[in-house]
């Protein structure tokens, strides 16, 4: 009966905004702690705020994780730290299905140890369950999701066998540990495996030499393609069509620099169809993530570091489903001569928010950016010049999946003390709608199980279109007024709809939830 009233509460109405006369939202800020804060990942929540997870410096307890909620206009809502003696890395939030957040990263638990930092809180950030759990040597947990309510995994690296493995664990909505597995491997011994979830059961395992592994939910081997365009794979995701499209490091170094390889893969992951390598003259360009946006074209999150002065300058590109390059363009924020991008994700209103830092390490901030669909904001925002190359030969390295030991689970005591953050709002626009439609549209229930109905005083078809969280376009369709959307075959998670009326043209964006 309680989830009922809940559910009940999710119900609205929206009306009907013409998209070419809607101003999106955008915002480019930084946060600022200490002398040495970093925004390491963020998403937009059930509410349109934006939550952010990161670190800040510590003179007395070095690093300690923040998390904060900011408001499309740059308002501080909430922040809170999760204090320690140790030192504590964040790498990545989601917001689960009961409106909290699983949130992923590492803790120091010696001299030259690294342990899982795994964390569960609600939406006012009070923590359900926060636990390390590790082996002897490094452990990092790079990048959790929820697969169904109450299950979450965690894709990163542990040791195991004498080496660092790339690693799925499993763990349920008190910590406790379900399943895990890994890949057999001695390759870079690389911190940052990190695996990409697909919404269907499959992860997708990247950092790996020239590569692409899917494993499931368990950790059992799915499929394994190694293909030829690039050192090492930093992301991947699943595009509209079921195909597979990675962005890789192709080269390194001086004296040309490395490029960034965009390889896309066949539906069943066995044939290059397609991609191509991008290069910045003079400068080592890397891969930080992609999604699919809602025209179906790919965006990668990068940064270009200078061969010379080793500042980074961050990239966001624009490609086609060839990879052909539609536009490229940094976000240098004006006096700054060093930023990062470190995360990147799809908005419901079509536009994009990244995370990251600006300035040197002895005074560098926080920096956020929502940017619109076609990358900009109110702030400077340039072209970057980029050139598009042939991709070249590199070697490749399978890798098998096999099981490991459950490592240890200990639980730990934080304290939870609310945080001061400075904001420094770099620009700002609110996004104010215009002309508005006289019609209004109706979900119901925003928050479903096998589907939702559609209602709309507009007598024309309704063309329906359905994303993930990642920018994977996972369903089309179309209705009328009073339709019913089967959705049944959809993985359970936060999903945007946008619904566009073949006739007039008129168009909306919503987050919607199925349980």
């Amino acid at each position: 009966m309680k989830i009922i009233i809940r559910l009940s509460l999710l119900l609205f109405a929206i009306s009907f905004t013409n998209s070419a006369n809607a101003q999106q939202s955008t915002l480019e800020m930084t946060l600022s702690h200490s002398i040495g804060d970093d925004a390491v990942s963020g998403i937009e929540n059930s509410n349109g705020n934006f939550v952010v997870v990161g670190n800040t410096y510590i003179p007395t307890n070095n690093f300690d994780p923040v998390i904060t909620e900011i408001s499309p206009a740059g308002l501080i809502l909430q922040t809170k730290t999760f204090s320690t003696t140790s030192i504590e890395i964040l790498k990545s939030v989601c917001q689960t299905s009961d409106g909290g957040y699983f949130i992923t990263g590492s803790v120091a638990v010696g001299t030259s140890n690294y342990n899982w930092l795994v964390m569960k809180v609600d939406a006012a950030f009070n923590p359900i369950f926060i636990k390390n759990f590790g082996t002897s040597t490094d452990d990092n947990a790079n990048r959790g999701f929820e697969i169904s309510p109450g299950h979450y995994a965690i894709t990163g690296s542990l040791g195991l066998g004498g080496s660092v493995k790339p690693s799925v664990v499993v763990v349920d909505d008190s910590g406790t540990i379900i399943h895990e597995g890994y890949l057999s491997t001695n390759q870079f011994a690389s911190p940052d495996y990190k695996g990409h979830y697909f919404g269907n059961g499959e992860i997708g395992i990247t950092h790996l030499t020239n590569a692409v592994t899917l494993l499931d939910t368990t950790g059992t081997l799915i499929k394994h393609y190694a293909f030829s365009a690039g050192i090492f794979s930093t992301d991947v995701i699943k595009g509209y069509n079921g195909e597979y499209v990675c962005v890789s490091v192709s080269s390194y170094g001086a004296p040309t620099g490395s490029t960034l390889s965009l390889t896309i893969l066949d539906s069943t992951l066995t044939t290059n169809t397609g991609g191509n390598v991008y290069k910045a003259t003079g400068k080592d360009l890397v891969p930080v993530s992609i999604i699919q946006d809602n025209n179906l074209d790919y965006i990668i999150a990068s940064n270009a570091f200078s061969l010379g002065s080793g500042l980074s300058t961050p990239v966001l590109i624009k490609a086609n489903s060839s990879g052909v390059i539609l536009w490229s363009k940094s976000y240098l924020p004006s006096g700054s001569t060093n930023a990062v991008f470190n995360s990147l994700m799809l908005t419901s209103d079509g536009g994009y928010f990244l995370t990251g830092n600006d300035g040197p390490f002895n005074n560098q901030h926080m920096f956020i950016a929502k940017l619109d669909s076609s990358g900009n904001s109110n702030c400077t925002n340039v072209n970057f010049p980029l050139t598009t190359l042939a991709a070249s030969v590199q070697s490749a390295t399978t890798h098998a999946a096999y099981s490991g030991t459950a490592p240890v689970i200990t639980p730990v005591t934080y304290t939870t003390p609310t945080l001061t953050l400075t904001p420094n709002l770099l620009c700002v626009n609110t996004g104010l709608e215009q002309h508005e439609v006289g019609n209004q549209l109706t979900i119901s229930p925003n928050f479903f199980h096998d589907g939702f109905k559609i209602e709309s005083g507009m007598d024309e078809p309704l063309f329906i279109e359905l994303y993930d969280l990642k920018g994977c376009c996972v369903m089309v369709t179309e209705t009328h007024n009073n339709g019913w959307i089967d959705a049944s075959k959809l993985e359970p998670g936060y999903y945007f709809i946008k619904t566009t009326g073949l006739a007039s043209g008129a168009m909306i964006s919503a987050k919607i939830l199925k349980y």
